[in-house]
C-alpha cells in the first residue's frame, strides 16, 4: 500500500512537472507569437507610411505639373495678345505714314516754293548788306575821312561778312534737298529751319557790324565838314 501511495506521489511530481514543462511552452510560444505579431504590424505599418508618403509625393507633382502648365498657358496667352497688339500697332504706323506721305505730297510743291523764296530773300539782303559795306568804305576813302578805329571796325564787317555767306550758302545747300518719300522729310524740315535760323542769325549780325561802321563815318564826316566849313 505504501509502494503504490509512493508510486502515485511520483507520477503526481511528474505530471507536474510535465505540466509546467507545458505551460512555461506554452508561455514562451504566445510571446514568440505575440513578437511575431508586433513585427508584422511594424512592417505593415511602415509599409503604409511609405505608401502614404508615396501618394503624398505623387500628388504634390501632379500639383506642381498642373501649375507649370497653367503659368505656360498664362504665358502663351500673354505672348499672343501682345503679338496681336504690335500687329495693330504696325497696321496703324503704317496707315498713318501712308496718310503722311500723302499730306506731305500734297503740300510739298508748296513746301518746296516756300524754301526757295526764302533762300532767295536771304541772298537779296546778303547782296544789299554788302553792296551798302562797300559804298560807305568807298565814301570813307574818297573823303579822306580819319577815324581812329575804323580799321577795327572794317575787320569786325568782314568776319561778320563772312559768317554770314557761310550761313546763306549752307542754306542755299539745303532748298533743294526736300523730298517727302526721303527716309526723313519731317527731320529735312527741322535743318532747314536751323539752317534758315543760322542764316538770319548771320546777316542780322553783320548789318549791325556796318551800321556801326556808318555811324562811325558819318560823325567823323560830320565833324570834318564843320571844320572845314562844307555840307553834306
Amino acid at each position: 500500500m505504501s509502494k503504490l501511495i509512493h508510486v502515485l506521489q511520483l507520477n503526481a511530481t511528474t505530471i507536474g512537472i510535465a505540466l509546467v514543462v507545458v505551460i512555461s511552452g506554452c508561455g514562451l510560444s504566445q510571446s514568440a507569437q505575440a513578437k511575431e505579431d508586433e513585427s508584422t504590424s511594424n512592417t505593415q505599418s511602415s509599409q503604409d507610411q511609405s505608401s502614404k508618403r508615396e501618394e503624398l509625393q505623387d500628388k504634390l507633382r501632379q500639383q506642381r505639373e498642373a501649375l507649370d502648365a497653367k503659368k505656360q498657358e498664362m504665358k502663351s496667352a500673354k505672348e499672343a495678345a501682345e503679338k496681336q497688339i504690335k500687329a495693330k500697332h504696325e497696321a496703324q504706323q503704317e496707315k498713318l505714314s501712308a496718310s503722311k506721305l500723302e499730306i506731305c505730297k500734297n503740300r510739298e510743291s508748296n513746301i518746296t516754293a516756300r524754301i526757295a523764296r526764302i533762300d532767295d530773300r536771304i541772298v537779296n539782303q546778303l547782296t544789299l548788306f554788302t553792296t551798302i559795306s562797300d559804298r560807305a568804305q568807298t565814301f570813307y576813302t574818297d573823303k579822306g575821312i580819319t577815324i581812329e578805329d575804323y580799321d577795327q571796325l572794317v575787320a569786325t564787317v568782314n568776319e561778320r561778312k563772312l559768317t554770314a555767306e557761310t550761313a546763306v550758302a549752307t542754306m542755299n545747300s539745303l532748298k533743294d534737298t526736300f523730298n517727302c518719300e526721303g527716309d526723313d522729310p519731317k527731320a529735312k524740315i527741322e535743318e532747314v529751319k536751323v539752317g534758315l535760323q543760322s542764316a538770319v542769325t548771320a546777316l542780322k549780325d553783320y548789318r549791325i557790324a556796318i551800321k556801326d561802321m556808318i555811324t562811325a563815318i558819318k560823325s567823323a564826316n560830320s565833324v570834318s565838314s564843320s571844320s572845314t566849313g562844307e555840307t553834306e
